[in-house]
């Protein structure tokens, strides 16, 4: 958890929390292996004492991108010194992308807000 909450915002945490518990796309890229596993880890524990059921795979290879076409929700980690969120932005306009290095979130993003304020 140390690594998630020093590497991202708060707002962009709770923001992934959300999108997990609606069952969304979501994509976290990193440029380190070791970071971009313990923050999948993370946020898969954030959600306790429900369990993240769908695919889950912290450390996607780049020649198996086609996973990300998948119809179903996921929590897929990719190391981005191969891609950008930017391209992947462009590619899968639905998903939620996490940038870890600069802790932006890239989506459809506006409606992820909890029901109250």
């Amino acid at each position: 958890m140390d690594v998630l909450f020093n590497s991202l915002e708060i707002s962009v945490i709770i923001k992934l929390y959300i999108a997990l518990l609606f069952e969304k796309h979501i994509i976290i890229l990193a440029n380190q292996n070791m970071p971009l596993y313990c923050i999948c880890e993370s946020i898969q524990k954030l959600i306790f004492p429900f369990r993240w059921l769908h695919p889950y795979i912290p450390n996607l290879p780049y020649d198996q991108l086609d996973y990300l076409d998948f119809p179903i929700p996921y929590l897929i980690g990719i190391n981005s010194s191969k891609t950008s969120a930017q391209e992947l932005n462009n590619s899968f306009l639905s998903h939620i992308i996490c940038d870890v290095g600069t802790s932006t979130l890239y989506g459809n993003v506006s409606n992820l807000k909890l029901p109250f304020n």
